[in-house]
């Protein structure tokens, strides 16, 4: 079960694609969050079925042009909104964000988490800096504008109080089915 801040900011980000103003060159297509499609993917990533401990899921919302994939995590001892993760399609396993609200401001703070670097409005389009320039504005008006640069942030910081990522992995992959 999604708690709503997590529900409300990923719906925000599908309205956001829907009107034309997540796309490329952003490398991020949004889909509504879905803890089924988040377990095979995970089972996909892995090259075997996943043996799921109690609590823990997935919650996939996103992906990019290369099949890497950005979940929510939900995992027993979760107290809060889920983080958002990466599971790269090299085999990257990354906290993006602490939650789905800093996973918006990032983005509309220019960060491409795909790319892996921000956004330089003079290396886009018109066309393509106005989205940016509009996509910036809806975001800053909903949830304030971001004071910390998030390329500034080690994966502890985006983390947050969540525990690691890449640890869970490597203990769910170490699990016999």
């Amino acid at each position: 079960m999604l708690d709503q801040a997590s529900e409300t900011a990923v719906l925000s980000l599908l309205k956001l694609q829907e009107q034309g103003l997540i796309m490329w060159p952003m490398d991020l297509e949004l889909q509504l969050p879905s803890a089924v499609e988040g377990a095979e993917s995970l089972a996909a990533w892995l090259g075997r079925e996943v043996r799921w401990q109690g609590g823990d899921q997935l919650i996939q919302f996103g992906r990019d042009g290369t099949g890497s994939l950005y979940c929510l995590w939900s995992y027993s001892d979760l107290k809060g909104p889920p983080p958002v993760v990466f599971l790269g399609s090299e085999g990257e396993l990354d906290h993006v964000a602490e939650s789905a609200e800093h996973f918006v401001r990032y983005l509309g703070a220019g960060f491409d988490f795909g790319f892996g670097g921000w956004y330089v409005i003079g290396n886009l389009t018109p066309a393509e800096a106005q989205r940016r320039r509009q996509l910036q504005a809806e975001i800053e008006q909903c949830y304030g504008r971001l004071e910390v640069q998030p390329d500034q942030l080690d994966q502890q910081q985006l983390a947050g109080p969540h525990p690691c990522f890449a640890s869970w992995v490597e203990a769910v992959k170490a699990t016999s089915l």
